[in-house]
């Protein structure tokens, strides 16, 4: 089985301060703008590298925001097109804010909202999510064929993909780290991935 994987962190959330009322910071949505973005993203991709056969998306709502225009190109069922699967292990339980004034901000004046995670979870969910959909990829998908597959989650998600066409089945040392904030992880990453060649970073 032949995968083409388009992985896509989804873009600038809104900040706490502009939240409206009772809304959970740690799944804060997109800015509005981030959102149109997303939309023509998802727009030059398919005309670029053609459409997807299959779309996966977190179950946190700034990676839905993310994949709504490819849904609503690719994914409308009742016009026959591809399946689209939500996973839980692709979503971000927290979320960070900028705000030095904040009584809780690191160093760095960021205030973590939701259960902190860290890279070894990331390295280890992503793992999961991705046996999870080659999983369901070869049961939709008969007989076999190359096919491509849209990821719309979060920078962590990149990451580990990354991680993971570098070092294979390697554990994360203990000094290690994903670089989530590395700008090459934007707007986008591709991997090629085979049942002889696993997993690997396609330049884009």
């Amino acid at each position: 089985m032949k995968i083409r994987w388009t992985v896509i962190p989804h873009g600038r959330k809104k900040a706490v301060r502009d939240l409206a009322p009772g809304t959970d910071p740690s799944n804060p949505p997109l800015t509005d703008e981030a959102r149109r973005d997303a939309a023509t993203l998802a727009e030059t991709l398919a005309e670029l590298h053609g459409r997807p056969d299959i779309i996966f998306v977190s179950t946190r709502i700034r990676a839905q925001q993310t994949a709504e225009r490819a849904i609503e190109l690719f994914g409308r069922h009742e016009l026959d097109g591809c399946p689209v699967v939500a996973i839980n292990l692709l979503g971000q339980p927290d979320s960070g804010d900028l705000d030095r004034s904040h009584p809780q901000a690191d160093a760095d004046g960021l205030v973590c909202y939701g259960q902190r995670t860290n890279d070894p979870q990331w390295l280890d969910w992503t793992r999961q999510a991705r046996r999870l959909m080659i999983g369901m990829i070869g049961e939709m998908f008969e007989p076999p064929r190359p096919l491509q597959a849209w990821v719309f989650g979060h920078r962590p998600t990149a990451g580990a993909f990354r991680w993971l066409a570098t070092n294979g089945p390697n554990q994360l040392p203990a000094d290690g780290e994903l670089k989530v904030l590395d700008p090459c992880l934007l707007p986008y990453l591709f991997f090629a991935e085979s049942e002889v060649g696993g997993l690997r970073l396609i330049p884009r």
